[in-house]
């Protein structure tokens, strides 16, 4: 537990700056951003995702296959721009935050893995490091009883079973960072307008209950979009804040963390 509080005061989005409990903001489908990677990082956000293929030897960056372009990698978007970063702050992200980023690469097919991690070698005082960025698989990822087969450095996204369940040993659990959750498992109906229904709200704390007794911080994705929405989450426990539009959730933190949500 004092693992998972130390992780959490961590991912504090806004440097210097605390709201009634920490949090943390995932850019979802970064790559899709006027500005991929930049957009995000500049609204300090603790969690970026990229979706990758792997065609022609390369680790392309793409939500479907179809929208692949060579010229759209995951070496030029995310890890050069990571490396020059982080290099330049002595070792640190941002130059007046100490916060940690976890880079999350969704597989989009499992043949991608062995790229992704080939190329995360060739920035071992970035990726490989204890402090360094925290390099995250999801998407099409191996299964948990092969977690320990990959390198130390490499950090793994949990899931709820299809009925509501955490099944994951201690051991296993060593190898996640973060549970990320379909919001709509829990909560169908839910269009964020107006409030969430009781039985529907007990769902997603009783998971966020779950993931907390394991020890690790919570994301749900699939979910509305808004300021109530990011609210209603945040409220309810929910420790990273899933969004497409980062520097729209962005603000409604500072306004949070003003006291003026």
């Amino acid at each position: 537990m004092k693992k998972y509080l130390a992780f959490l005061v961590a991912l504090t989005t806004a440097a210097g700056a605390s709201a009634q409990r920490p949090y943390a903001i995932h850019s979802h489908n970064d790559y899709d951003h006027i500005a991929p990677f930049w957009e995000a990082y500049f609204q300090h956000c603790a969690s970026i995702e990229a979706d990758v293929y792997l065609q022609d030897d390369l680790i392309l960056v793409a939500h479907n296959r179809k929208d692949i372009r060579p010229e759209r990698n995951l070496r030029d978007l995310y890890f050069e721009p990571v490396a020059l970063l982080f290099r330049s702050h002595g070792g640190k992200m941002w130059e007046d935050s100490d916060q940690r980023l976890q880079l999350v690469i969704d597989l989009k097919e499992p043949q991608a893995l062995p790229g992704v991690l080939a190329l995360a070698r060739e920035y071992p005082d970035v990726f490989t490091g204890d402090n360094g960025v925290q390099l995250l698989i999801g998407g099409e990822m191996p299964a948990s009883l092969v977690y320990d087969d990959y390198p130390s450095w490499v950090w793994f996204i949990a899931r709820f079973s299809k009925d509501g369940k955490l099944n994951y040993t201690p051991a296993q659990l060593k190898r996640i960072a973060v549970v990320s959750a379909n919001f709509r498992q829990f909560a169908p109906s839910w269009d964020g307008k107006g409030e969430i229904t009781d039985s529907e709200r007990d769902a997603v704390v009783a998971a966020i209950q779950q993931a907390h007794e394991a020890g690790k911080p919570i994301r749900f994705w699939n979910t509305p979009r808004g300021d109530l929405v990011y609210q209603t989450l945040y409220q309810l426990g929910a420790d990273v804040i899933n969004t497409d539009h980062p520097a729209r959730c962005a603000a409604f933190f500072k306004k949070l963390t003003a006291g003026n949500p």
